[in-house]
């Protein structure tokens, strides 16, 4: 990718006005030049693996022709696959199985070219081509050893390749580019600028809706308890759910956009106040204190299986804990004691669990989560809890405690 965007830099070093139609042609160019690198991949993987046959054995999970539609459970099948994003382990054995593919079939270790390779030909036929046996075969091979379907190694694999680029924001360069495309092809800019940037399609789906609408005002709002029971009542008026019934049932996105209305406040973190604060101040049933939290979590993850921060799964580590709690609570209060360290992402976790301890231990504050309910009038109060968390813990998990 570091080449890509070199050639970037020197094709559009002298481009200065997006609206010059010369401008387009060189995003065009770019474009062809990426494609035709990988058609002339998918025919070097069409010749050397175009008439192999998978000779391993695979679970019923793996045995689909179809990449992009998980496979339908049979009746009484009892051996099941794996769900959530890939592990740290998960993705060294992708890697690790790519490797051994192109040294076995001595083929260019480019595996973007696979990734970004899509299929044009509309005819009928055209999913029992050659080609897609080939995609699919190369997708068997990267899914030895994974108890994952052909699906999820296929996008997992699309997504690590095709879109290397995964800076958070948009360099200059990227950002005329970009541009570029708005201005000359809004149609097919997405797909364009995919490819040339290799950016994944929804970040650009995103700035494409700001180029026309603007980036929309951050309202920081300071919540109060009226403030709070007027975002309760309406999220209660417009799901047609009691409090109890909100502890439970899945809130629907039409239930958030009409609560941003009502609050003057975008749906994205009303949903987020809801989860990561609200939610366990009413549902709790003990007092919280940030610190014996960030506690608990740590040792538990001291003797988890997971090798690094991204392959923690906070809805499974949740049911650990006493009612109440929320996966998006927990990540927020044991994720401000993580990020102190700047590479907490990549640093195996044992290392910074034990880094995370001796901070949480020194440097840290420890704050108690005050929790409310309803009073006689319907507006939120706020209350003292008679338990705390070692008490609601479950039996299992109370020496961690």
């Amino acid at each position: 990718m570091a080449e890509t965007i070199v050639n970037l830099e020197v094709i559009f070093k002298n481009v200065e006005d997006i609206t010059d139609p010369s401008s387009m042609d060189k995003v065009l160019m770019v474009l062809e030049e990426t494609r035709m690198a990988d058609d002339n991949y998918m025919e070097l993987l069409v010749e050397k693996v175009g008439t192999e046959t998978i000779t391993w054995s695979q679970p019923w999970y793996q045995k689909s022709t179809c990449l992009t539609r998980k496979p339908k459970i049979p009746a009484n099948e009892t051996d099941t696959y794996e769900s959530g994003s890939f592990t740290h382990d998960e993705y060294k054995r992708v890697e690790k199985n790519w490797n051994k593919f192109v040294r076995k079939f001595e083929l260019p270790n480019t595996p973007v070219c696979l990734a970004r390779w899509r299929n044009t030909n509309k005819a009928r036929n055209s999913m029992k081509s050659v080609e897609e046996f080939v995609r699919c075969f190369v997708t068997a091979y990267l899914a030895k050893g994974l108890k994952r379907d052909l699906y999820q190694v296929y996008r997992h694999f699309v997504q690590t390749y095709a879109y290397p680029t995964k800076l958070k924001f948009y360099t200059p360069l990227e950002e005329k580019i970009i541009n570029i495309c708005f201005y000359h092809s809004p149609a097919n800019a997405v797909t364009i600028l995919s490819s040339v940037l290799g950016r994944e399609p929804r970040g650009i789906y995103k700035k494409l809706f700001q180029y026309y609408n603007g980036i929309p005002e951050k309202k920081k709002l300071k919540w109060t308890l009226n403030l709070a029971t007027k975002f309760l009542n309406g999220l209660m008026h417009h799901s047609g759910c009691s409090l109890q019934e909100l502890r439970n049932n899945k809130i629907d996105k039409s239930v958030w956009i009409k609560l941003e209305e009502d609050m003057e406040q975008k749906y994205c973190y009303l949903r987020k106040f809801w989860y990561t604060k609200l939610y366990v101040q009413i549902f709790t049933q003990c007092t919280i204190k940030t610190k014996t939290l960030r506690r608990i979590i740590c040792k538990k993850l001291k003797k988890s299986s997971y090798k690094i921060w991204s392959d923690i799964r906070w809805r499974d580590l949740v049911k650990k804990f006493p009612d109440g709690i929320t996966a998006e609570f927990m990540y927020r209060v044991a994720g401000y004691l993580f990020k102190q360290n700047p590479t907490y992402l990549t640093t195996p976790l044992s290392e910074i669990v034990a880094e995370a301890i001796e901070n949480n231990n020194k440097k840290t504050i420890n704050r108690r989560l005050k929790c409310v309910e309803f009073d006689d009038d319907g507006n939120l109060r706020y209350v003292q809890r008679k338990h705390k968390l070692k008490d609601l813990m479950p039996m299992e998990n109370k020496y961690d405690t």
